[in-house]
């Protein structure tokens, strides 16, 4: 099988990524206006419980199977393959069957814990949707072991697709009824798209023939394989629990400590979907790049590993960091300097239940900007060290940075001055706090050889000409600075600023550019 490009499979999943949250973004802008932010609070209330089941079924065993079958695909054990991906089928169908029936059992506690017994419901109608996605994920860590990036995509793009579609037809119907049964018709769109993406796998899957005869080693038992299925996955899923259970945490807290300091139960709601619909969408969305290039380097990096070449490692973990870096400086500069026209740009005006919400979403936004940069590079952080068989170190990190997160939130949210803003403000400095402990320890493990102009420098002074690109064009445009049209054209003008530069200085170096396919088409580029 010819091998990819991480870069290039990450480029891949980073594109279909991209499109999946735009259509994520335009999913939520007509069900904002469709349900009102008190809705889409009630949505965001459902959600954690759901995340929280869904990394419990099926967070580990795709990131496991990627990097298993990766090694197995090396050494040409195409029989182990099939067996590794046979007994992962198993044992996420019983997964997925054990979750979704705990979410039906406890959707009435859930509810009443959340202080709304109504939602339950909204349990109800998305339980199924943790079943398809347990198989769903097994089947893109198999594409993904294989290096084929192409399917994940498309089914990204398929699962987004059918989710708005669905979402926004059956919230349509449904909030003829009452509110509740609006946030059910949303929901029920989710276990919806995740059948239909789940076919669509099926087909793929049912097209693509690998040979099972070739068998260079010892031929896998199943109970071997269902063994390392389980010893590979577990700390990866211990890792990836513990930030949907502390999303569940602040879904119980937020509200609660909120109606504390004196807001009413709507305005509480209200507050709570800005902050984990919307500003969390947009920081979601500049995330997808560092999580589609962590996907990507896993079955890249755990193949130099196992091989061990220690110097290709070293390489690719380097690359995959600064790449992340680079992205994220200007997406966070950006969101500072730009934040309440975004917010603008994608949900007007966002006033109701008394208070101006677009200046509380583009404020919040602005003090969360820098967590884009965390989230790239943490995520990277964690599938090198995923890679290189140190996968309990991010486990602890994340267990100590999210205790961090809740005591601050905790104490900065019962501040009636800061109230909302400090569930942003912890989560930034959480974030931030995980990101150096994870780069100081997988720095005793690989030489990552960062100098001071290329990982300071010049991505620094790129940013300093976006940043006053940015304030020159508001100038310009001060009397339009809510045009869309305006928007766009200093988004664009600054980024193309931003990247002039990193072209300019050699950010990148000759290698660098000449193992990554898009890096190369942009220095071969004439313009």
């Amino acid at each position: 099988m010819k091998k990819k490009s991480f870069v290039m499979g990450a480029l891949i999943l980073a594109l279909a990524s991209l499109i999946s949250k735009v259509l994520g973004a335009i999913f939520r802008i007509p069900l904002t206006k469709l349900i009102g932010t008190e809705g889409i609070g009630i949505y965001q209330l459902v959600f954690p419980i759901y995340a929280l089941f869904l990394v419990l079924s099926s967070s580990g065993i795709p990131v496991a199977l990627s990097k298993i079958i990766s090694k197995e695909n090396t050494q040409k054990n195409y029989l182990n393959i099939h067996t590794i991906f046979s007994c992962s089928l198993v044992l996420m169908l019983f997964l997925g069957l054990f979750f979704s029936a705990i979410i039906i059992l406890l959707s009435k506690f859930f509810a009443g814990l959340q202080q709304n017994t109504q939602i339950f419901i909204c349990y109800m109608a998305i339980s199924p949707a943790i079943l398809f996605s347990t198989l769903i994920s097994s089947f893109r860590g198999y594409f993904q072991g294989l290096e084929i990036m192409s399917y994940t995509a498309i089914s990204q793009v398929v699962e987004q697709l059918f989710k708005l579609l669905f979402g926004l037809l059956f919230a349509y119907l449904f909030l003829r009824i009452n509110l509740i049964m609006g946030v059910v018709g949303a929901v029920l769109g989710v276990s919806v798209s995740e059948v239909l993406t789940l076919i669509y796998l099926l087909i793929q899957y049912s097209k693509k023939h690998i040979k099972t005869q070739t068998q260079l080693a010892s031929a896998l038992t199943k109970r071997l394989a269902f063994r390392l299925i389980i010893l590979e996955s577990l700390p990866i899923t211990l890792n990836a629990v513990i930030s949907p259970i502390v999303g569940v945490v602040d879904s119980l807290l937020i509200i609660k400590l909120l109606k504390k300091v004196g807001f009413s139960f709507e305005v509480s709601s209200s507050l709570y979907g800005l902050e984990s619909g919307v500003v969390a969408s947009l920081i979601g969305l500049v995330s997808v790049v560092a999580v589609s290039l962590a996907v990507s380097l896993m079955p890249s990096l755990s193949s130099s590993f196992n091989q061990h070449k220690m110097n290709e490692v070293s390489f690719k973990s380097k690359l995959g960091i600064k790449i992340a870096w680079y992205f994220t400086l200007p997406c966070a500069l950006i969101f500072m300097f730009m934040g309440k026209e975004i917010c603008y740009f994608l949900y007007g005006n966002l006033n109701s239940n008394g208070i101006n919400q677009l200046e509380i979403a583009s404020l919040m936004l602005k003090i969360s900007a820098f967590s884009v940069v965390y989230i790239a590079v943490n995520n990277i952080l964690t599938t090198i060290l995923q890679a290189i068989n140190k996968s309990y170190v991010p486990v602890v990190v994340i267990s100590i940075s999210s205790a961090v997160k809740i005591f601050l939130t905790v104490v900065l949210v019962l501040n009636k001055d800061v109230n909302i803003l400090g569930m942003v403000i912890a989560e930034s400095l959480s974030l931030a706090f995980a990101c150096v402990l994870n780069l100081c320890v997988l720095k005793k493990y690989i030489n990552l050889g960062f100098n001071f102009k290329e990982m300071v420098f010049v991505p620094l002074f790129g940013g300093t000409i976006l940043t006053s690109v940015i304030l020159v064009l508001k100038l310009i445009f001060k009397n339009f600075l809510f045009n869309r049209l305006a928007i766009l054209l200093i988004l664009g003008i600054s980024f193309l600023a931003y990247l002039g530069v990193i072209i300019m200085l050699k950010g990148f170096s000759e290698r660098e550019i000449d193992k990554t396919k898009i890096l190369k088409f942009l220095k071969n580029k004439k313009y």
